[in-house]
């Protein structure tokens, strides 16, 4: 969707394997306000959830086409992650950054964490910290950030 919703102020991609190592990304919007942000989210929802209890939230989307019998993605666009500029901070990005990257992670079939330090949690660490440091750079980029 190209459409500039209601109170949007900020549109970027985030790419969590970095943007020339990944085939998937995240587009991120922001927002004036938690209420902009909100409606925002019933509008590109398609789980139709009544939820209203957060302040940011990764929206996983994935279209699928049939190919030789098969499902596959469509669709490099892994879904939404939507912020209210109100509530952007490093603890909502990093939260979110989590989040970003372990459905990236089960999207392309790499998820595999267990009780302790292994190869799965060193990739989560890492995807995760590239979705960081380019939300990081979205948010200074469009001034986004939130005065404490």
């Amino acid at each position: 969707m190209d459409v500039v919703l209601p109170g949007e102020i900020a549109r970027f991609k985030v790419w969590p394997a970095g943007k020339h190592r990944s085939p998937c990304y995240w587009m991120v919007r922001v927002f004036k306000t938690r209420g902009h942000m909100r409606r925002a989210f019933h509008k590109l929802d398609i789980s139709h959830d009544k939820d209203d209890r957060f302040a940011a939230i990764v929206m996983p989307q994935e279209r699928q086409k049939l190919v030789r019998g098969r499902w596959r993605s469509a669709s490099p666009n892994l879904g939404y992650v939507l912020f209210a500029r109100t509530y952007v901070c490093a603890e909502v990005l990093c939260h979110e950054s989590v989040h970003m990257a372990t459905n990236y992670l089960r999207r392309i079939g790499k998820l595999r964490l267990h009780q302790k330090h292994d190869k799965g949690e060193e990739t989560l660490a890492y995807h995760t910290g590239w979705c960081g440091r380019q939300l990081n750079n979205g948010f200074h980029k469009f001034k986004c950030w939130r005065e404490i």
